[in-house]
């Protein structure tokens, strides 16, 4: 038991910052996703409020994909960079996504 405890804690201390800095890019990765596409959506809108128009009807059905689509992209990301953090190959896994 003693040994498990060992490694869990010698692993925390030396892969924990790691940890924590794929943390905070998730979490800044959706905050500035989620930004540019309100900004972009924002640029669309003709400033009446009495009715939505065509334009801005589209401009917020490609800002819910593209929010889905960034998603998808961070999540991704994040779960490459946590495997490459806790040791495994990922070689593969990117030789893979680029065929």
């Amino acid at each position: 038991m003693e040994q498990i405890l060992s490694f869990i804690l010698d692993f925390a201390v030396s892969r924990g910052p790691d940890f924590v800095g794929i943390l905070a890019l998730f979490f800044l990765g959706q905050l500035a996703l989620k930004k540019v596409i309100e900004r972009i959506v924002q640029m669309a809108s003709d400033d009446d409020d009495s009715s939505t128009s065509s334009r801005e009807r589209r401009a917020e059905t490609l800002g819910k994909v593209g929010i889905a689509t960034g998603k998808i992209v961070i999540y991704g990301i994040t779960i490459i960079m946590t495997l490459d953090a806790i040791g495994f190959d990922i070689r593969p896994i990117l030789a893979g996504v680029g065929v």
